[in-house]
This record gives C-alpha cells, structure tokens and sequence, in this order.
C-alpha cells in the first residue's frame, strides 16, 4: 500500500468514515452460537444424570436444552442482523454524503431514468 493510501485508510478510520464494527458483530456472531450450543447442550445433558431420568425433570431439561439451541441462535442471530443492518444504514449515508460533496453547487440530480 502507498504512502497516500495508507493515509486515507488512517485518515477514513480516525475520521469514523471507516466502520470496524460489522466485522467485529460477525466474530461475535460466531463466538455466540458456540456459546449458546454450549449452553443449550449443558442444559440438555443435566436430563442424562442417573437421578433424572425418567422424572419430568428430565424431559425439561431436554425441552429447555433443545429450545436454548434453536430459539436462542435464532434470537442471537436477529440481533447481530439488526446491528448489521444499522451499521449498513450509516454506510450507505455517508456514501450518499461523499457523492453530494461531488456535485457542483446548484445542480439538481436527475433521478428519473
């Protein structure tokens, strides 16, 4: 990388115009579904202890171990979609706004092609 382009990239990253973040809500993406099938599976295997099993304990565990897999990746996956989609939203404005600067004063943008 140039001399110029490194400073752009420092210069866009200390300006806020380069956002760090939707890489960083995908690594946590991953770090949680790792951590909720753990969990889930936790909660399912406390069904198999000896002392449960056949109580209706265990067939809770079982349903709360199989709901925390299923339904906690779909609501973690909901939230980091959303924080996507904000952080996209910020993208595409300041897109919007680097393109504004470029037209000259006074003209207007033909939008209807």
């Amino acid at each position: 990388m140039s001399d110029t382009q490194s400073d752009k990239l420092v210069n866009r990253y200390f300006g806020f115009r380069l956002l760090v973040t939707p890489w960083a809500i995908k690594a946590i993406y991953v770090i949680g579904i790792v951590a909720i099938l753990i969990n889930g599976w936790n909660v399912y295997q406390v069904s198999q202890k000896s002392w449960f099993v056949g109580t209706s304990f265990a067939l809770e565990c079982q349903l709360k171990g199989i709901a925390i897999m299923v339904l906690g990746n779909l609501i973690w996956r909901l939230a980091c979609e959303t924080w996507i989609v904000l952080f996209s939203i910020c993208d595409s404005l300041l897109v919007i706004r680097s393109q504004n600067r470029r037209e000259p004063a006074g003209e207007e943008i033909n939008t209807a092609e």
